[in-house]
C-alpha cells in the first residue's frame, strides 16, 4: 500500500513536471531565422533598478530563453542610472542607448543602418545615439 502511493505520488509529480516543460517551451519566442529581435525598454527610476533589471535580462538572455538585443530608452532615469545605463553599450555590443527625445522611428532606423555614415554602420559597437 505504502509502495503505490509512492509511485502514484512520483507519476503525479512526473505528469506536473512534464506539462511544466512542455508549457515552457510553448512560452518561449520564436528564434528568427533572419533578423534579430529587440526589446524596447522604456527605463526610469534610480540605478539599483536598473542593475536589478540588467541581471534579469541577462540571465535569460545567457540561458538561451531569450536571444534578444536591447535598446534602453530614458523615460525618467535619475543621473546616476543615466551614466550608468550610457556606459552599458560598451560593456555589451548587444545593448543599444536611445535618448529621451528620440523618436521609435529613429531608433530603428539607427539600429538598422539606415542613420549612420558607413564606418558607423560596419562598426561592432555601435549605439542607437549614434
Amino acid at each position: 500500500m505504502v509502495w503505490q502511493t509512492i509511485l502514484c505520488v512520483l507519476a503525479a509529480c512526473g505528469l506536473v513536471l512534464v506539462v511544466w516543460v512542455c508549457l515552457g517551451a510553448w512560452m518561449l519566442p520564436l528564434r528568427p531565422r533572419r533578423g534579430r529581435i529587440y526589446i524596447l525598454w522604456r527605463m526610469e527610476g534610480g540605478a539599483d533598478d536598473l542593475h536589478r533589471c540588467r541581471q534579469s535580462l541577462t540571465w535569460l538572455r545567457e540561458s538561451g530563453l531569450l536571444p534578444s538585443e536591447w535598446i534602453l530608452w530614458d523615460g525618467g532615469l535619475t543621473p546616476d542610472a543615466r551614466r550608468v545605463a550610457r556606459s552599458l553599450p560598451r560593456l555589451d555590443p548587444r545593448i543599444h542607448w536611445a535618448e529621451p527625445e528620440q523618436t521609435l522611428e529613429r531608433i530603428r532606423e539607427n539600429i538598422d543602418g539606415r542613420g549612420t555614415d558607413d564606418s558607423a554602420r560596419h562598426s561592432q559597437r555601435r549605439g542607437v545615439s549614434e
